[in-house]
């Protein structure tokens, strides 16, 4: 961490501009940051530390522990001005906290540089973290989140997001169920706005950044909260943040028709385009099977069981002559697979994409998948007779 003078700190925060109305805000922070993320986490902390105003309060919370790091409280009746207009007052009143705040930054890049590979870093582990937030919570007040949107918790590997995202089935678990449930939680943040400054730049595809950040609000909102913003532009969340601004398009509401809790591993994910019927019917039309298996597709597809994607399959290892059948139903057709990508309708029947090992060339089947968007998706290696299912999920 770059050093920094307590006095030229100071000095900055005497000219900083005052918001115009007191409020309560928690601030909370990862405990493994990068060095540059961790000086940027610092800088915004002071800048908000000097948007205080008389009868505010502002809590630093260790994310991932829920540990207080730093408080300021500022009386009704003591003004910003007379604070400022001493440089003891000033010293007297900031200096402890700005000093908590950094020795915990330079902790956090000190971490970060022994994660081990596997890691994830800058978590802050959200559901402790709401869970916490019931605790410090006492007012509603806006709180601002430093941190990756990933949950990785080595003693609960199954749940692991370091490539994955959960789908809206969690949050109507409980939290001993899920690490994303938030049954019986409703209400406990009620008036509680988080904003979510998120400072990864690691995500798998913007897929899992979009699917981690749907479920992200989900829980927040099962809390009683308002996911009031996600962005990677950190000096906008936090003025967003300071001013309470609430982003509508973070409001989301979970999908009622699916109680089954699902992983996806976004690696080996694909996304469903938004298509319309006349869309369909084209895809649909340039099928040639035969007329009782198009009828059975037909069927499927009136049903909303089935949804057709245009996309590119390939044997992503050598030309050896492996063969795949894509299967929907009873409907089945087989693709020969080439080193060169050939554009294939397919169905994705009840949200995947099955596909059965027809041929071996030798080594194995080994299929990829391009989707129309450019996404490229691998399927485990297959043996003849064997049987993947790719999932596939809507736009998110």
């Amino acid at each position: 961490m770059k050093p920094f003078t307590l006095a030229a700190t100071l000095s900055a925060l005497a000219l900083a501009p005052l918001a115009a109305d007191a409020a309560d805000r928690i601030v909370v922070l990862s405990d493994t940051m990068p060095k540059e993320n961790a000086r940027t986490v610092l800088a915004q902390s002071k800048y908000i530390m000097s948007q205080l105003q008389p009868g505010d309060t502002l809590t630093f919370l260790n994310g991932p522990e829920g540990r207080e790091i730093a408080r300021l409280d500022l009386s009704d009746t003591q003004t910003a001005e007379d604070i400022l207009s001493s440089k003891r007052k000033t010293n007297q009143f900031f200096s402890g906290a700005l000093q908590s705040v950094q020795d915990f930054a330079v902790s956090a890049a000190k971490k970060a540089e022994k994660l081990d590979a596997d890691a994830v870093p800058m978590q802050v582990n959200l559901p402790g973290v709401l869970h916490n937030l019931t605790i410090h919570a006492s007012k509603t007040p806006d709180v601002l989140v430093f941190g990756s949107l990933r949950y990785h918790d080595p003693r609960l590997p199954a749940y692991s997001m370091a490539h994955s995202f959960p789908n809206d089935a969690h949050v109507f678990y409980t939290p001993s169920e899920t690490p994303f449930g938030a049954a019986g939680r409703d209400g406990q943040l009620e008036g509680t706005r988080v904003h979510f400054c998120d400072l990864d730049q690691g995500y798998v595809k913007e897929m899992q950044r979009l699917g981690l950040e749907r479920a992200t609000g989900l829980l927040v909102q099962g809390y009683g909260a308002t996911f009031a913003n996600a962005t990677s532009d950190v000096a906008q969340c936090v003025r967003s943040g300071l001013a309470g601004h609430v982003d509508a398009t973070k409001s989301y509401t979970p999908d009622q028709s699916d109680r089954t809790v699902r992983i996806y591993n976004a690696l080996h994910t694909g996304q469903m385009p938004a298509s319309t019927s006349q869309e369909q019917n084209a895809l649909f039309n340039r099928l040639d099977l035969p007329q009782d298996q198009k009828a059975e597709l037909a069927n499927l597809m009136s049903q909303k069981r089935v949804m057709l994607a245009e996309v590119y399959l390939y044997d992503t290892a050598s030309s050896d002559g492996d063969v795949v059948a894509l299967i929907s139903g009873k409907v089945r057709f087989d693709v020969p697979l080439t080193h060169k990508k050939t554009r294939v309708v397919v169905p994705i029947t009840d949200g995947k994409l099955v596909m059965q090992g027809v041929h071996d060339g030798g080594g194995g089947i080994t299929v990829g998948l391009r989707t129309q968007d450019g996404d490229e998706l691998t399927s485990p290696v297959m043996r003849v007779g064997q049987t993947v299912e790719v999932p596939f999920v809507s736009s998110l």
